[in-house]
């Protein structure tokens, strides 16, 4: 059956409904440079005694009783993890690899689990394969990539570590291509105007890839920053979340748990125990990159882009950003039919498929809204 897609917009969108990342990001491990060559920044897992600051409740009076009385101590005893540079560190370098996947491609799934909801499945993949065509000739596209390719030079992906940085370098290469950005701290981070030369080529080269043109040429970024400082310092990787209930039974009591990879052949220092090497994990470099929405309604007084999400979410703030359903990725997919990619409506959909998840409306939800349950 011939699916005609200028109608109206669909009422719910397939109970299943998922989508590919439309990239690959590699994780990106962290390295020190010294006079005698260029060396892993390790984990180092180590105790450390702090004190006691959280906010609890005081004694009847109003003082904290607990304290004197023996009942609470001052210290805080944990067992951490830490990334270091070696003593010889003159500079931090961190690289990652990316490359862009065809749109065409993005969708996994889509389908109804009840038959009678058949067509709207049909419906929704109809429109998906109008709007992904529409996307692939548009500026909208461009935009997007280019967007991407900001985020790769300004060195928003490097987190923590771009704040304490003195002077950050960033190379890019591409098959025989490359760039170099001599000072990516003066590249914006917080708006997306007046991209430079670079920008736009590798802009160019990610909506290549989008648009499933030519080969899928791999991206690969590397950062040199000069922290103002010699020696051992901490620099910061990607954290590990430790529910509270697994740290006794899984790390040890283990109260700060670093991303790590394995490093091969290295000798373990005389008093010091090395976990592995230090790197940043693919979900964060990704999140990084694809922190550029821009278009929720806020923007105007928040001035700060925040990644693209279904419904808006940013974890530096708090909160959704786009929690009403007109806004959200949930509602702007059901009437893709009549989004025009150029729009920033089509913008935010073009980067909300190339984030990828899933953005089904479950059975039980598709029935409340049409009148189905009580």
């Amino acid at each position: 059956m011939e699916i005609n897609i200028n109608t109206l917009p669909l009422k719910n969108l397939p109970s299943v409904l998922a989508f590919r990342r439309g990239v690959i990001v590699s994780d990106a491990p962290l390295e020190y440079g010294t006079e005698h060559g260029v060396f892993p920044v390790p984990v180092i897992r180590h105790g450390t005694m702090g004190t006691q600051n959280v906010n609890e409740k005081t004694g009847e009076k109003g003082d904290l009783e607990t304290v004197a009385k023996g009942e609470r101590d001052v210290r805080n005893l944990q067992v951490i993890e830490s990334a270091k540079t070696g003593q010889g560190m003159i500079d931090l370098r961190v690289r990652f690899t990316l490359k862009a996947l065809p749109l065409a491609d993005s969708m996994y799934s889509c389908a109804n689990s009840k038959a009678e909801n058949k067509s709207d499945a049909e419906k929704m993949r109809a429109m998906l394969s109008d709007f992904i065509k529409r996307a692939e000739s548009s500026s909208g596209l461009v935009e997007v990539s280019r967007r991407i390719a900001r985020n790769i030079v300004n060195g928003r992906w490097l987190w923590r570590n771009r704040l304490i940085a003195n002077s950050v370098e960033i190379f890019v290469t591409a098959g025989e291509k490359e760039w170099e950005i001599k000072d990516a701290l003066r590249v914006p981070l917080y708006h997306f105007d007046e991209y430079s030369e670079t920008e736009k080529e590798i802009g160019d080269l990610l909506a290549g890839g989008f648009r499933g043109n030519g080969d899928k040429v791999a991206i690969n970024v590397l950062a040199i920053l000069n922290l103002g400082v010699t020696g051992s310092t901490e620099v910061f990787c990607s954290q590990n979340y430790e529910p509270d209930n697994s740290r006794s039974k899984n790390s040890g009591d283990l109260s700060r748990s670093l991303y790590k990879l394995t490093i091969f052949g290295h000798e373990q220092q005389s008093g010091v125990q090395i976990v592995g090497q230090a790197a940043f994990r693919d979900a964060k470099i990704w999140n990084a990159l694809r922190t550029f929405d821009t278009w929720y309604s806020e923007y105007g007084t928040i001035q700060s882009p925040i990644p693209v999400e279904p419904q808006g979410a940013s974890l530096s703030m708090m909160d959704f950003f786009r929690r009403q359903k007109e806004s959200s990725a949930f509602g702007l997919f059901k009437r893709l039919n009549q989004i025009d990619p150029d729009s920033q409506e089509g913008m935010y959909c073009i980067a909300s498929l190339i984030r990828g998840g899933v953005f089904g409306d479950s059975e039980k939800k598709r029935g409340k809204e049409e009148g189905g349950e009580e």
